[in-house]
């Protein structure tokens, strides 16, 4: 009887977490979606595990199924562990967020075989899927009519908002979901159950029509990295024959995309896109958790798909269906949190009905008090060692939100006190430490712009600016292979060079760190020309400047800066080719054509000889009108900040370990055919 209800209360909370996951959100964090789900995945996976331990520890024995897609689950757990242990820059973001999502999975997927028995538990937890797309198909609607655009709440208003978390997610879901629901409808012999399944399917395929208008209409813009180039990706990062076996590391797609991304996606209308995740899933694990990963998840597909090809009644095939479609979902698209659930909890509940066909499963049973002890205390030390530090993580997401409200109403020092309660509880957060330090800056030109600064208020300026430097340095030593950090590094010493010893050197120091992690990126070469034509380092500015011109061949701003950078060497003629590139490329009735006729103008007047302007093209249309802006001079010295000392403890940012590259030569321009290999 005891054990009934241990059994019980873990389906009660396997449907609880079913039908909350696709709809379940908090506005209280700064990631209102993916961050709370994965948090809810976290609480309930704790649960799951005291409740299972206790029904071990009450019943003096555990028993294990063994199932042929044990071994293959494990595997994939265990190399998004040792990925994030031996891979990932950042050890503890990669364990707490992807691999810690998989972990958590697998933990299910392990309390599912072994405690749900009865074939009705598989029928209500798919039925409880349904049920939940059903509540979601209706916010969708509400939300494409603008039913919800008058709420008070402004992330309510928009067209494509959806509790999924993204039109995309929300997509992905309907599309798994559809074709099961209607494979169930068309078989159930039920009268009102059968309506109910055509009801929600139909729901779901207005739900797909409409976040696919989002798309078709352009009110949401189709972010998506193009096969071609998310295979380049990954294979240069293969190369590396740490990362063949084990990937770059869990949440690291962002590091190889930005090390080797093609210098052909410059050419592209999302040239200045940095994609987070690949392609697909596959060439996704395939980059992150390597062979090992990939080889594992691939093993769950041939064990629970092919070798279990439309076998079964009803209920079976409707799982099989789930199953098959989100394999074939990620086929085009990385797999988020909904999909990740979609896919552990189809090959757990297949495994459930094997059992309740029969089907002969060899079990493991711990039965001596050791072994039960053991057990339980694992499982206890596990759930409330995770349930603890999410909790953390989530009330440091929780400071850090209202940290960004504060700073929205100037409310200045409420912004660092609450920045500092964020990172006290998750010291391991990139993004809160670089945020940080721009806080710290913004604070120090504030009191900077007051008139007669005392002592005391020059003192708080130099600690200001010293703390803001030590946590951009920290940022950069959590995850050295990232270049945002690198360039917020670079930008607060740039505009501390007239008040910081060496911060000139610093400032080009760390630009050329970004760029060695980020070779083909345009604006940043152009950001780093800028630095240098600002120092009055004409040559190598042109340098930069030309390489950006060579990446992205289209982009008027960087054949600007480069005329700008030969008119201060007076090389007239290179000057004036280069402003004629700028008026052939810029937009028909651009705000700067005017500025750029009258600079050329000016130019033509300083050549040798006269120069007949040669016939330009039919210029092209250009759907955005591109902003032309010179390079940027030094901040301007304040007499009262002079010669600030960092603080000696200050110590130089790890480097990244990263093998040579022909994309990463400053020296060797890179082609804009967008080959990888470049």
């Amino acid at each position: 009887m005891t054990k009934s209800i241990f059994n019980k209360v873990i389906f009660l909370t396997l449907v609880v977490l079913t039908f909350l996951l696709p709809l379940f959100f908090l506005p209280l964090t700064a990631d209102f979606y993916y961050f709370n789900k994965l948090t809810l995945v976290y609480l309930i996976t704790g649960f799951l595990l005291i409740v299972w331990a206790a029904k071990a520890w009450q019943k003096q024995e555990v028993t294990f199924y063994q199932t042929p897609l044990n071994w293959p689950i494990i595997g994939l757990a265990l190399a998004f562990i040792l990925s994030a242990v031996f891979q990932a820059p950042n050890k503890i973001e990669a364990l707490t967020n992807q691999a810690g999502l998989i972990i958590c999975l697998t933990i299910i997927y392990f309390v599912i075989i072994n405690n749900i028995k009865k074939r009705k538990a598989v029928d209500w937890l798919i039925t409880t899927l349904i049920i939940s797309s059903i509540v979601l198909s209706w916010l969708t609607i509400f939300s494409s009519l603008g039913i919800t655009a008058n709420l008070p709440w402004q992330w309510l208003t928009a067209k494509s908002w959806t509790p999924a978390g993204s039109p995309l997610a929300n997509l992905s879901l309907m599309v798994i979901l559809l074709p099961a629901t209607l494979y169930w409808a068309f078989t159930n012999k039920g009268g009102t159950e059968k309506v109910l399944l055509f009801l929600a399917a139909s729901l779901q395929i207005l739900s797909v029509i409409l976040m696919t208008f989002l798309f078709v209409n352009q009110e949401v813009q189709f972010v998506y990295l193009l096969p071609q180039y998310g295979w380049q990706i990954c294979a240069e990062g293969l190369k590396n024959f740490r990362n063949i076996l084990l990937g770059a590391g869990p949440n690291n797609f962002l590091t190889l995309f930005s090390r080797f991304r093609p210098a052909g996606l410059n050419q592209t209308p999302l040239w200045s896109v940095k994609f987070a995740s690949n392609s697909n899933n596959y060439f996704h694990l395939l980059s992150t958790v390597g062979l090992l990963g990939l080889g594992a998840y691939l093993l769950t597909g041939w064990q629970s798909l092919v070798k279990n090809f439309w076998q079964g009644k009803t209920i079976q095939k409707v799982v099989y269906l789930l199953l098959a479609t989100s394999f074939a979902v990620q086929l085009l698209i990385s797999a988020n949190i909904l999909i990740w659930y979609l896919t552990f909890l189809s090959l757990a509940l297949l495994e459930v009905i094997k059992q309740r066909e029969k089907i002969s499963l060899e079990t493991k049973k711990i039965t001596n008090r050791t072994g039960i002890i053991a057990f339980s205390g694992l499982a206890l030390v596990i759930s409330l060692g995770a349930v603890f530090f999410q909790s953390r993580l989530w009330l440091a997401d929780y400071y850090f939100r209202k940290s960004l409200l504060a700073a929205q109403n100037n409310k200045g020092i409420e912004t660092y006190n609450l920045q500092i309660k964020a990172i006290q509880l998750n010291p391991y957060q990139e993004s809160y430490r670089t945020v940080y330090s721009n806080t710290n800056f913004a604070l120090a030109n504030s009191l900077a712009a007051q008139k007669d600064l005392s002592d005391q208020e020059k003192s708080k300026i130099s600690q200001l600016i010293s703390q803001s430097i030590r946590e951009a340095k920290v940022a950069v030593n959590l995850n050295p292979q990232q270049s945002n950090y690198w360039v917020n590094l670079a930008v607060l010493y740039r505009n501390i060079i007239n008040i910081a010893q060496s911060a000139d050197q610093w400032a080009v120091a760390s630009y050329q760190q970004a760029v060695r992690t980020d070779p083909t990126n345009p604006l940043l070469r152009i950001n780093y020309g800028g630095l240098l034509f600002a120092l009055k380092d004409y040559e190598r500015a042109t340098e930069q400047f030309r390489i950006a011109t060579n990446l992205k061949p289209d982009y008027a701003n960087a054949f600007y800066n480069l005329a700008q950078s030969y008119k201060a060497q007076e090389n007239w003629l290179k000057a004036y080719q280069n402003m004629q590139q700028v008026a052939y490329l810029i937009s028909p009735g651009s705000s700067d054509q005017q500025k750029i006729i009258n600079e050329l103008e000016e130019l033509k007047e300083k050549l040798p000889s006269p120069q007949p302007s040669p016939e330009l093209k039919e210029k092209e249309k250009v759907k955005e009108e591109e902003k032309i802006t010179a390079p940027s001079p030094l901040p301007t010295p304040n007499p009262d900040l002079q010669n600030i000392t960092l603080p000696e403890e200050e110590v130089e940012p790890k480097i990244p370990d990263l093998s040579p590259s022909p994309q990463a030569e400053e020296n060797k321009p890179a082609s804009p055919s967008g080959s990888a290999n470049e």
